[in-house]
């Protein structure tokens, strides 16, 4: 808080911000100031009741009472893949196998096709069983089409579409990965896992021009400022989204003054070291783009039984204990090779038996001080949090896989031990491990309110739930640690980068509850002082969208085929 200040000459753009509540939390304590000077991009001044005579500035802005939150994050996110996605099939929610079929020709009728189409969001559990390749004919037709599950780790595809790739009763399964089968050993369409990596190469392994990469992720980060996110930590690389220049096309958009929020971009460790990926550290003049993680993934997803467990699923009759897309010796090496380009480890682990080889590497290859960040980590055990809290490993969690998983996981893990120790949140906080909340977009909506709702209201474990602090410390500050940012981002101190959210809350600060999180509206987002979202409609320090690409059918938004991550599915989570 600001203290004995003395006037000074009005500083060139400043904005005096005041009669708000300006809400950040530190240690799981809610702190609260009522006006705010921004000038420069950072936090000049800030202070409690009213403003004293000798703040001046440029100019004022009324808050009307509201609430402000320090900038947002969503500290796990694929931006190119949400870009993306908004021009695929929506099959979320689908609740038949007819109701598929019939959001799929409705689909075509309003925006045709070219080259395939792809389509993403089923669920077997609620449309009673998994697709098949003639399902998908009798709606598409000849057009070759990939339809992804809502986790990314499987995919039907219709007859055309195996024609395409080449998939036959002959084709072989592959390490990592399962190509379903009849009796007679035709494929019924369905790929699980790295089958997809390898098998859907001819048709996902050209890459879109330059243009519509730009299309996409100012698409998917405008889809992140309206829900009040000021900074993602995205993985966009070759194996997610088929983007080999995710920096370049990033840094393109920020010499045009389009990028409307900041972006720490995460490259895939295969890539580490190869022409035209960014050298660790990497970071633009203007502050919104820079680079210092590598991702590595090992295991599969909860929902399609792939995660990697310790002991066999509950449900299955077969011993099935998921999938490990890498052996220790493989983790080893990509952990060695990440630190010796002096890039940050990102890992992806949802099982048990997938977060044990991590840590594992973990102790045997990184320093105190290092901050590897273990994302998902649904699935823990006891010595597995020790042992996170132990490394200094941080918790990248996605709280609104609760809900989404709650038909699931009592089924996948049974009720012991197992359940008790999964999605273990308030517990990983206790034993001091840093907690940075993400979504995980496109598998769940970019929306930090409604994570920080869900991880409040836990409703798979009660013990679990965050505080209303705790649940906005890992969306602000503590998302900032994750990003070696906390120096200059996550709260509003002097010198903080001046981003924050008004929200049209203006009710009690001291009892924000997770309903007035999920009623709340994002008003005004801002980013180094500068208005990037209204829900006016008014943008300050942001350019209009990029012209679009076009190209015969291929409009982005139009045909509905654009390309997915790891070139069809998200290694990370579901």
């Amino acid at each position: 808080m600001s203290s004995n200040i003395e006037e000074s000459a009005v500083a060139e753009g400043s904005v005096l911000y005041h009669n708000g509540h300006f809400v950040s939390s530190r240690n799981a304590v809610i702190e609260e100031s009522h006006w705010l000077l921004v000038a420069g991009g950072v936090v000049r001044e800030v202070g409690v009741g009213d403003v004293p005579s000798a703040i001046r500035s440029e100019r004022k802005h009324d808050l009307l009472g509201r609430v402000v939150f320090p900038g947002l994050w969503d500290s796990h996110i694929h931006v190119y893949a949400v870009g993306a996605q908004l021009s695929s099939v929506d099959l979320e929610g689908c609740a038949s196998i007819t109701e598929l079929q019939d959001r799929t020709r409705q689909h075509l009728q309003l925006h045709g096709h070219a080259t395939y189409l792809q389509g993403s969001g089923w669920d077997q559990a609620l449309m009673g069983r998994i697709p098949t390749c003639e399902d998908l004919d009798a709606c598409v037709g000849d057009v070759p089409a990939i339809f992804y599950r809502r986790c990314f780790h499987v995919c039907v595809l219709n007859s055309a579409a195996l024609v395409a790739c080449g998939i036959t009763a002959a084709t072989m399964d592959v390490d990592g990965g399962v190509v379903d089968r009849r009796p007679d050993g035709t494929p019924t369409g369905v790929l699980r896992e790295a089958a997809m990596d390898v098998l859907l190469s001819p048709l996902l392994d050209v890459e879109v021009p330059t243009q519509l990469k730009k299309d996409r992720l100012w698409a998917g980060l405008q889809a992140c400022v309206q829900r009040g996110i000021t900074a993602v930590q995205t993985n966009d690389c070759k194996d997610i989204g088929n983007i080999s220049d995710a920096y370049d096309v990033y840094h393109a958009l920020d010499d045009e003054k389009a990028l409307p929020c900041r972006v720490f971009l995460t490259v895939g460790w295969k890539d580490v070291g190869s022409p035209g990926i960014p050298t660790a550290g990497s970071a633009n003049s203007s502050g919104r783009l820079s680079c210092d993680r590598a991702k590595i993934w090992t295991d599969g997803a909860l929902g399609a039984s792939t995660a990697a467990l310790l002991e066999p699923y509950s449900d299955a009759d077969d011993g099935n204990v998921g999938v490990m897309q890498m052996t220790p010796q493989e983790i080893d090496t990509a952990i060695q090779k990440v630190k010796s380009h002096g890039f940050r480890v990102e890992a992806h682990a949802i099982g048990d038996r997938a977060a044990k080889q991590l840590l594992q590497s973990f102790e045997r290859h990184l320093e105190s001080g290092d901050r590897p960040v273990l994302t998902h980590c649904q699935i823990l055990t006891e010595d597995l949090v020790a042992q996170m809290a132990r490394s200094g490993t941080i918790a990248n969690i996605q709280p609104q896989f609760v809900p989404s998983d709650l038909h699931v996981v009592r089924a996948r893990l049974g009720e012991g031990q197992r359940l008790r120790w999964s999605y273990a949140w308030k517990t990983l906080l206790s034993r001091g491990v840093v907690l940075a909340g993400g979504s995980d977009a496109p598998v769940e909506a970019p929306a930090p309110l409604v994570g920080m709702a869900d991880a409040m209201d836990h409703v798979l474990h009660a013990h679990e739930r965050l505080s209303f602090a705790e649940a906005l410390e890992m969306y602000t500050r503590s998302a900032a640690f994750a990003a070696r940012a906390e120096d200059r981002l996550g709260g509003f101190e002097q010198g903080m980068g001046a981003d924050f959210v008004v929200l049209d809350y203006t009710g009690p600060v001291g009892t924000i509850s997770s309903a007035d999180l999920r009623s709340a509206r994002v008003d005004q987002v801002y980013v180094q002082g500068r208005e990037v979202f209204s829900v006016a409609g008014t943008m300050d320090g942001v350019l209009p969208p990029p012209t679009p690409y076009i190209a015969g059918t291929t409009v982005a938004g139009k045909a509905g085929l654009l390309q997915h991550w790891r070139r069809g599915r998200c290694p990370c989570c579901r």
